[in-house]
């Protein structure tokens, strides 16, 4: 959590490229953002079903029964946060990837 006043102070600083240089030092990446949902790391080809909106079959020892939220990467890049549920993983928001 970043206090109101920090963000605040941010107003003072009069070149945009400086503000949002001084604005990147509150963020956090994704991945941390997210670590307290369970995750999946998917293939290329289940990335581009996801990307179509399209759930996924979620198999395997380890892959989670059920969760209301969950995230899916490919290659370490967030692709899509959804649900897991009967078996699948079911894409509530996708990402791009580049």
């Amino acid at each position: 959590m970043v206090p109101l006043a920090d963000l605040v102070a941010l107003e003072g600083i009069e070149s945009d490229e400086e503000r949002l240089a001084a604005l990147d030092a509150f963020l956090i990446d994704t991945g941390e953002a997210l670590s307290n949902l369970p995750h999946i790391s998917v293939t290329d080809e289940q990335a581009h079903r996801l990307k179509m909106g399209n759930p996924i079959i979620v198999r395997g020892r380890d892959a989670p029964l059920a969760e209301p939220e969950a995230y899916a990467t490919v290659r370490g890049k967030l692709i899509a946060i959804g649900e897991i549920g009967e078996g699948e993983f079911r894409p509530k928001r996708v990402f791009a990837t580049g």
